[in-house]
């Protein structure tokens, strides 16, 4: 880091330093802070300031080496693997969850709307009966499980790490379209009725042969028993 700025001052900081330091003295003209990790005591102090600049050292060599641009609204940053990703969430109800949710994508260099924009790029839900899922099935947004997000950050932990969230390898983490669904049919021959729980299950659903009102949430028929 000194390499790539000769001209700025330095200071190492013991976490024990950090935590004498009175909070008053910690304000965004006091520089831009640089942690091995995003975690611990020291870190929870610093970042309790939400617009004092964080960095860690593997993002901080990113933007300056590759001389990239960062989120003017951010000011906390681990990794750049979601800069230009403009997330959503659709029936995320733990508030906890979700507060978690909204500051990885941050850390990470990513985005959040409340609601789903012509630049939204992802949408995190596990409910396929949501508007906002239909809504971005049709502009073909990524549609992902909370997983996804919890995946990138875990593999990011690792310096050396590189792969961007949208990258192809993490596609296994796309909602499945019949995920969590509970599927029964009636009128249905028997070899015909074994492909479809197939293909059901493959998808992420549940095909139950008994039909259990309560649970089941679609019924497959014959066009002859609709009429």
């Amino acid at each position: 880091i000194t390499d790539q700025c000769p001209d700025s001052e330095v200071i190492e900081l013991s976490e024990k330093d950090v935590l004498q330091k009175p909070t008053d003295e910690i304000d965004e003209k006091t520089g831009i802070y640089i942690f091995d990790q995003f975690k611990g005591a020291a870190f929870k102090q610093i970042a309790k300031k939400e617009k004092i600049y964080i960095f860690s050292a593997k993002c901080v060599l990113a933007v300056l080496i590759d001389n990239i641009s960062i989120e003017a609204d951010i000011f906390h940053f681990h990794n750049l693997s979601m800069k230009n990703i403009l997330v959503c969430f659709a029936s995320i109800t733990d508030q906890i969850a979700k507060e978690r949710m909204k500051k990885l994508i941050n850390y990470m260099g990513g985005l959040f709307s409340n609601g789903l924009k012509n630049t939204t790029t992802h949408l995190i839900t596990e409910d396929v009966f949501s508007q906002k899922y239909y809504f971005s099935g049709e502009r073909k947004f990524k549609i992902m499980t909370p997983q996804w997000l919890e995946k990138v950050w875990l593999l990011h932990q690792n310096f050396d790490f590189k792969l961007r969230a949208d990258d192809k390898y993490f596609d296994k983490y796309q909602l499945p379209m019949f995920h969590k669904l509970v599927m029964t049919s009636t009128g249905i021959a028997s070899e015909e009725k074994k492909k479809i729980m197939e293909l059901v299950e493959k998808h992420g659903g549940e095909f139950n042969q008994t039909m259990k009102t309560a649970e089941v949430k679609i019924l497959i028929m014959t066009p002859k028993d609709i009429d």
